[in-house]
């Protein structure tokens, strides 16, 4: 799908909707592409907390 700018500041639930189908949506500005809306994927196996604690796990324990 394609939009312009005015359509992304005047009708920006129609576009999220759109992106929440699944739709890639192509924003242009004075007839070029300028951005691109994509779905929102997150990745099942990563969270902020795992890739921490991954980090602490990999680092050798010194012995004081």
């Amino acid at each position: 799908m394609e939009a312009t700018a005015h359509d992304l500041r005047n009708r920006p639930k129609e576009l999220l909707d759109s992106v929440g189908r699944g739709e890639e949506v192509i924003i242009t500005y004075h007839g070029k592409p300028c951005a691109r809306l994509i779905p929102y994927m997150e990745d099942p196996g990563s969270s902020a907390a795992s890739d921490l604690f991954g980090i602490l796990t990999s680092r050798p324990i010194c012995a004081a």
